[in-house]
């Protein structure tokens, strides 16, 4: 790289110089700060520039996770929902909960039975009988229809 002066020796290496002034005038040394300033400005525009490119990289990736999640995300949920209702705990629970309001239901006098019915029709009404003993679903189908 050449100098500004040929009074003065300058080293480079890529961004980063190191003068050396060999008898500058006062002049020279003025311009050579200046030099030096410019320099650093330089690079810290550069490292602020850096920096917010990476802000906004992260926000638009982001932003694209908000937007697949609201496409996707019901479809996502339903098939999460679909695979909680075929495991064997969810189907057990449900058949205990059954077997509990069946034996409540026989034991209730007639005011309460219609309660109990109306509570076993709600928490049953979209769950599949045949996933049932034959005596639960006969029971079932009794209630709900």
């Amino acid at each position: 790289m050449r100098c500004l002066s040929s009074k003065v020796t300058s080293l480079c290496f890529g961004r980063i110089c190191t003068v050396s002034v060999v008898r500058a005038g006062e002049k020279n040394i003025k311009t050579l700060k200046r030099a030096r300033r410019l320099i650093m400005i330089k690079g810290l525009i550069a490292t602020i520039g850096t920096i917010l490119f990476i802000f906004v990289i992260v926000f638009v990736i982001e932003g694209l996770g908000l937007v697949t999640l609201g496409v996707f995300g019901p479809w996502r949920e339903e098939i999460r929902r679909e695979t909680f209702e075929e495991t064997k705990s969810f189907n057990e629970s449900k058949k205990q909960d059954l077997i509990r309001y069946r034996l409540q239901y026989l034991q209730a006098e007639a005011n309460e039975k219609e309660a109990i019915a109306s509570t076993i029709r709600m928490m049953f009404a979209d769950y599949d009988e045949s996933k049932l003993e034959p005596e639960l679903a006969e029971f079932l189908r009794d209630i709900k229809y």
